[in-house]
């Protein structure tokens, strides 16, 4: 800002004596400086991360566009790097949430996700937003795809087919003439909304196999056992 008054009190200074000739590469490098301190200006005024940061803040933009691929939301989906990016509509909003002292680090609105990089601090953080924002709203099998659906269903049955689970899934696929991959969804959809501390063990199975499947989507951190849940509970 310093270097920025000088060169405007020079040019200033100059207006005022016609007979000083200005070489071209004075002017040249008068408006240079003050144009690299609009640039500052615009940076500060649009992006509330600093220069710094803006390669870490691009590592975690780059795995956040892989795993929107990974689950072909990349058309729903989009990464706001600075407050210019916004509309003046959610633009207002960030603002409002930050004078409250509150970051802002995704939302969903009419099918689409917006996560919000200047609050977003590592890829830790991106993938929950991204998990609340937008695999909330997926289902499983949108998810995970069906192939993984039922490998994942017939690891369960397997171990807890002599169960409750057993039993009730057993008794609705002779009444609703369901198959056995939509009668399992359904227990669990029914579990998670009525006893979910009941059976504590086939929770952590399925935590360990679908924290699995997303490993190899590029997931970094695994879903809590909460997270499995409301899954579940939102399929139903």
């Amino acid at each position: 800002m310093a270097d920025k008054k000088k060169a405007l009190d020079w040019i200033t200074a100059l207006q005022t004596h016609s007979g000083t000739a200005i070489s071209s590469k004075e002017l040249n490098d008068a408006a240079k400086i003050i144009q690299e301190s609009e640039k500052s200006k615009d940076f500060k005024e649009f992006n509330t991360y600093s220069a710094k940061e803006a390669p870490h803040k691009s590592r975690i933009a780059k795995h956040i566009e892989k795993l929107v691929e990974k689950l072909g939301t990349k058309d729903r989906t989009t990464v706001c790097r600075s407050l210019g990016e916004l509309s003046d509509e959610h633009r207002k909003y960030v603002e409002m949430r930050h004078n409250q002292g509150r970051k802002v680090r995704g939302w969903y609105e009419n099918g689409h996700v917006y996560l919000f990089l200047p609050d977003i601090d590592s890829t830790y953080q991106a993938e929950r937003t991204l998990w609340h924002e937008t695999v909330d709203h997926l289902g499983l099998r949108n998810l995970i795809g069906e192939e993984n659906r039922k490998l994942l269903f017939k690891r369960l049955w397997l171990e807890h087919k002599d169960g409750d689970m057993g039993k009730w899934v057993s008794e609705r696929m002779q009444l609703n003439g369901w198959n056995l991959m939509d009668a399992i969804e359904e227990y669990l959809a029914r579990e998670a909304e009525n006893n979910p501390f009941k059976q504590p063990k086939l929770w952590q199975r399925l935590k360990w196999w679908l924290s699995e499947i997303l490993h190899k989507m590029g997931f970094a951190t695994d879903p809590t056992i909460s997270d499995i849940q409301y899954l579940f509970y939102l399929s139903k």
